[in-house]
């Protein structure tokens, strides 16, 4: 993108695997000054009185949007089904909502990290002709990636095995508390920081891995 100064939105929640790389990538960008400078009005999207919200509202100088978002469930009782056609039914009133916000803020860039709530962004970047970039952190694309991996103009991922033909492999998004990292030309450079304690990065998926930090928390 040729122009000097960036306006940029981020779009993901539900989980904390979508919700904190966009809290680590806003730290990045307010911590560089010269990043600072290229990105000056930086947006967040997500629900109303969510989790996305919430870890929004830690960073200064980031403008919270609450927009809505359908869900696809695949339960095959009857209230699923039901309320499946709900969301497909709203889901237009949703883009809607999303192109004014995308449109009244000026906003050049938008990033997906996964979630419903991506659906109408993602599809109402297209419409106005702002360039869509996607994270996809799984060896398996989610459902919302999917659909907007048809219009993505970039591609980041984390595995080669499974994800789109033109991936950009950039590995894992990880917080500056893990992480310092120094502009080198061009190119961001990242390395651990240096620290006299060891350091223990650990990963699980979804909801199921509660158990698993829950046992590491009773242990520390």
């Amino acid at each position: 993108m040729k122009k000097d100064k960036i306006n940029i939105a981020f779009v993901g929640g539900g989980t904390g695997g979508h919700i904190t790389p966009i809290f680590s990538l806003i730290q990045t960008l307010q911590k560089d000054t010269e990043l600072k400078k290229r990105f000056p009005h930086v947006y967040r999207f997500g629900q109303d009185a969510s989790m996305e919200q919430e870890w929004a509202q830690k960073i200064n100088m980031v403008e919270f949007i609450a927009i809505s978002g359908g869900k696809w469930r695949r339960y095959r009782d009857i209230m699923s089904i039901l309320r499946n056609f709900q969301d497909i039914y709203f889901t237009g009133k949703w883009v809607v909502q999303a192109f004014w916000e995308l449109r009244k803020r000026a906003v050049d860039m938008v990033f997906v990290k996964g979630w419903s709530v991506s659906i109408p962004v993602g599809v109402a970047a297209y419409i106005l002709n702002i360039p869509v970039l996607i994270h996809e952190s799984d060896m398996v694309p989610n459902l919302t990636n999917k659909l907007l991996g048809k219009i993505a103009l970039v591609k980041f991922g984390w595995f080669p095995e499974n994800l789109w033909a033109d991936t950009v492999y950039v590995w894992q998004v990880l917080s500056e508390d893990l992480l310092d990292y120094y502009v080198a030309g061009s190119r961001l450079e990242v390395m651990l920081k240096p620290t006299t304690r060891a350091q223990v990065l650990v990963m699980g998926g979804s909801q199921g891995a509660a158990i698993l930090y829950d046992e590491l928390l009773n242990l520390l």
